[in-house]
């Protein structure tokens, strides 16, 4: 049968259709072309972070390792979907690593945005157990949904995430809500400028009174949380709307799957290294060391006192 045998109307519809599709395709090659470059561009800060030594080797190796995880994640879970979007019927294979991978990519970035977290309660073990246990909680989920999508993947061999799939990014943004939120209030606690609420509320929001390391760490989480944040309730409003075709809907997920690896994985390499975006790296100060050492009994977070 070919499309002249078709009614226009139905012609038109299925070139409609493959329209859109190929707009998911692109959509998919620009978000994992990023993806590879900045990887290309983190390679050597990757291999200093993984050579550099800590107190603590076996917690500096497991965050690494799941920098490492959250880096394929994010790559494996593109290349799957695409191949998935390219060449249906979706191979049971494919579909399989596709959900495995949508379990580990956004769990693990807010996992090494909680890293960020620790670092600065660094000496508060009820913050820290807290935010690991709400963390755990958006892990759990995620494998929930990965087993009901594996159970509806069994009966129609098609990978259609409904309405309730849009829950893992209300979670996950909720929980870095949580997080940017604890984070920020801590750190406007160290302003120069007095220790009133009026001091700590604009510390807070423009990092007034604070030195550079805890402004650094203020911005860095700013951009983090509102870029991904952004990117998850515009994936949300798309997965709900009845407007948009559904070709469409899931089509905000890779990018926010994209930029909340990149941003994950630079704000994580930013502390283990020890830089300061704008400015040089600290010769006198190892921003690891305030979670990767060992903490020190009676002492004041290092570096959060003088730059």
């Amino acid at each position: 049968m070919t499309y002249a045998s078709l009614p226009p109307a139905e012609v038109e519809a299925i070139v409609g259709d493959l329209t859109r599709l190929r707009v998911l395709h692109y959509v998919f090659i620009a978000c994992l072309t990023v993806c590879v470059w900045d990887w290309i561009l983190a390679i050597s800060d990757e291999v200093r972070m993984i050579r550099i030594g800590s107190g603590r080797p076996w917690m500096s190796h497991f965050c690494t390792g799941v920098y490492m995880v959250l880096r394929v994640s994010a790559l494996g879970w593109l290349i799957t979907n695409f191949l998935n979007a390219v060449a249906p019927p979706v191979p049971t294979n494919a579909a399989l690593a596709s959900m495995v991978f949508d379990c580990l990519a956004l769990p693990s970035a807010s996992w090494l945005f909680y890293i960020r977290l620790s670092a600065v309660y660094l000496h508060d073990k009820k913050a820290t157990t807290l935010f690991g246990l709400l963390w755990a909680g958006v892990l759990a989920y995620f494998v929930y949904d990965t087993i009901s999508l594996h159970t509806r993947f069994t009966y129609t061999h098609a990978i259609n995430p409904g309405k309730t799939d849009a829950f893992l990014y209300i979670i996950n943004a909720i929980y870095d809500t949580l997080a940017y939120l604890a984070v920020s209030w801590q750190l406007s606690s160290f302003s120069i400028n007095g220790d009133s609420c009026k001091h700590r509320v604009m510390s807070f929001a423009k990092g007034d009174g604070l030195l550079d390391l805890s402004r650094a760490l203020l911005r860095s989480g700013q951009i983090y949380y509102f870029t991904t944040v952004a990117f998850g309730v515009a994936s949300v409003a798309c997965m709900y709307s009845e407007r948009i075709p559904i070709e469409f809907r899931g089509m905000v997920v890779p990018m926010h799957v994209s930029i909340a690896s990149i941003l994950g994985c630079r704000i994580f390499r930013e502390l283990k290294l020890g830089i300061i975006p704008h400015n040089s790296m600290f010769t006198n100060l190892d921003l690891g060391a305030l979670v990767f050492a060992e903490p020190p009994e009676l002492a004041e977070p290092p570096g959060l006192e003088e730059t």
